[in-house]
C-alpha cells in the first residue's frame, strides 16, 4: 500500500483527506499540517522516510519546500484553477454580499490570466490588483490590507489561511479560495500515476560488473599465489562494504571479475546518481585499476547483457572508468566522479582548534570533516553518502558521525528501514548553527 503525505493547513488537508479516502481507499494518507510556512521544511524532512509521495494542498507550500528540499519521491500540488473565481463570484452575487463589485485584490494567480478572466466575465470590474508570489504571508497581509485601507479595493481574495484569518479579524472583507473536490481528485490521480511510473522505474534491475584491468599483468608481478588471493580479497572487502550499505548483492565470479546486483531504487536511495565512485575508491584505497560496466533492465538477463555492453565500452576507453547502458541500449559515460567537495569553505582556525580539542580529532581531520558537511547539497544524508563525499570507509563514517552526534553537531532524524531485513539506515542532519558554540 502506498502512503501519501498531505502537506497544508488544517482546512485544506482535511478537505483533501476526505476526497482521498472516498476515491482511493487502497491508499494510506498521512496528514502533515502546519500552522506557519516556516514549519513546512522541517515537517517534511521528519516524515519523508515514511512516505512514497507528497501532495501539497496548494502551490505556495510546494514552492517553499522546493527551494530547500531535493525531493527523492514523486511530488504534486493541487492547483488553483482560474475557474475557481467563477465559483467565488457566483457565491458573492447569489448571497447578495456585494451589489456593486468593481475593485479586487487577489494573490497567487498569474496576472495575465486574471486580466483575461476579467475581460471575459460580464461584470464591470475596473481594477484588479494581483500578487503572484504568496509564499510570504506577511507580504500577502500587507498587500491586501494596504489596498483596502487606501480604498483601492472592495474585496480581497486569498488562497492562504493565515492572511484570511488575520484580515478577517481586522474587519477587512476577504474570501478564501479553496480547491474544488474535482481538482483534488485530479491531483491525486496524477500523483498516483507518477508514483506507479516511479515505482516501475525503481524496480528495474541494475547489474554492475567490476573488472580488474590488466589482471594477468598484475598476477605476473606478484611472486606468490598468496599475494594474488590477497588482492582479490581486498577488492572483495571494499565492494562488500558498498553492497552492505546499498542493500546490494555481491558475487565474485572468480579471477578478475565481481558482480553487483541491485535495483535502481536502491541506488537512488543511497547515491542518487550513477557515477564512478567505486572506480575511484578502489584506485585510491588499493592502488588497483578497474573498469566498471553498469547495465539496467527489467530482467536479470537484460541487465547483465547491458552491463557487458557497458563494460566493453569502458575497456575500449582504456579502462579506469565506468560506463552505463540503459534499457533502450543508450550508453552513458565515462561517468564522472560525484564530488560535492569542489568548493572549499574557509573555517576559522580558532573554531577548528576548539572543536579539535573537544572531539579529540586532529585539526586537519576536523577541517576536512566540516568542509564535507558544509558542502553537501542534501539537507539529510546517511553514512554511505557521508563516506562517499568525505572519501573514507563506512566504518570510519559511522565512527565520525557517532562522535558528532554525541556533541550535538549532527542530529539523527530517523532510522529508515528500507527492507524487511537488514539493519535500519540512520538519516542524519548537520546543524551548522551549533558551530557558533566553538567560536
Amino acid at each position: 500500500m502506498y502512503t501519501i503525505g498531505i502537506v497544508g493547513p488544517q482546512d485544506t488537508v482535511e478537505q483533501t483527506l476526505d476526497v482521498g479516502k472516498k476515491y482511493f481507499p487502497n491508499v494510506a494518507f498521512l496528514s502533515l499540517i502546519y500552522q506557519h510556512h516556516e514549519e513546512i521544511v522541517n515537517l517534511i524532512n521528519k516524515n519523508i522516510p515514511n512516505l512514497n509521495a507528497l501532495l501539497f494542498t496548494g502551490v505556495t507550500p510546494y514552492q517553499i519546500a522546493k527551494r530547500k528540499i531535493d525531493f527523492p519521491l514523486p511530488v504534486e500540488y493541487i492547483p488553483r484553477e482560474i475557474s475557481l473565481l467563477y465559483k467565488i463570484l457566483f457565491e458573492l452575487f447569489y448571497n447578495q454580499e456585494f451589489s456593486d463589485l468593481r475593485n479586487l485584490s487577489i494573490d497567487t494567480f498569474n496576472e495575465a490570466e486574471i486580466q483575461e478572466f476579467i475581460a471575459e466575465i460580464p461584470l464591470k470590474i475596473e481594477n484588479c490588483y494581483v500578487l503572484e508570489d504568496s509564499s510570504d504571508n506577511e507580504k500577502v497581509i500587507q498587500f491586501h490590507e494596504s489596498l483596502f485601507e487606501n480604498k483601492k479595493v472592495d474585496l480581497c481574495l486569498t488562497t492562504n489561511l493565515d492572511p484570511y484569518v488575520i484580515l478577517q479579524k481586522k474587519g477587512i472583507p476577504i474570501k478564501r479560495i479553496l480547491p474544488t473536490r474535482f481538482s483534488i481528485k485530479q491531483s491525486l490521480e496524477l500523483l498516483l500515476l507518477k508514483l506507479k511510473t516511479h515505482s516501475s522505474q525503481f524496480a528495474q534491475i541494475s547489474i554492475g560488473i567490476v573488472n580488474i584491468d590488466n589482471f594477468r599483468k598484475v598476477t605476473r608481478e606478484k611472486p606468490s599465489e598468496y599475494q594474488i588471493q590477497k588482492i582479490k580479497l581486498e577488492v572483495y572487502k571494499l565492494l562488500l562494504d558498498y553492497c552492505q550499505e546499498t542493500q546490494s548483492t555481491l558475487i565474485h565470479t572468480g579471477s578478475d571479475e565481481f558482480l553487483i546486483f541491485t535495483t535502481i531504487g536502491s541506488i537512488k536511495q543511497f547515491g542518487e546518481k550513477y557515477d564512478c565512485t567505486l572506480v575511484k575508491l578502489i584506485k585510491e584505497k588499493l592502488q588497483i585499476i578497474v573498469s566498471y560496466g553498469l547495465g539496467l533492465g527489467f530482467t536479470a538477463s537484460e541487465a547483465m547483457h547491458n552491463a557487458r555492453i557497458a563494460l566493453e565500452q569502458a575497456k575500449l576507453d582504456n579502462g579506469d572508468c565506468a560506463y552505463l547502458c540503459h534499457v533502450d541500449k543508450t550508453i552513458e559515460g565515462p561517468l564522472e566522479y560525484y564530488d560535492n567537495r569542489k568548493k572549499s569553505i574557509s573555517l576559522s582556525p580558532l573554531l577548528v582548534h576548539e572543536l579539535s580539542q573537544e572531539i579529540n580529532i586532529a585539526p586537519a581531520t576536523v577541517t576536512k570533516i566540516l568542509d564535507t558537511l558544509l558542502t553537501m547539497d542534501k539537507t539529510t544524508f546517511d553514512a554511505f553518502e557521508f563516506s562517499r563525499n568525505y572519501g573514507c570507509t563506512l566504518r570510519t563514517a559511522h565512527r565520525v558521525l557517532s562522535t558528532l552526534t554525541e556533541k550535538n553537531l549532527v542530529e539523527v532524524l530517523a532510522h529508515n528501514q528500507l527492507y524487511s531485513k537488514g539493519r535500519p539506515r540512520r538519516l542524519y542532519k548537520f546543524n551548522p548553527e551549533k558551530l557558533q558554540n566553538y567560536y
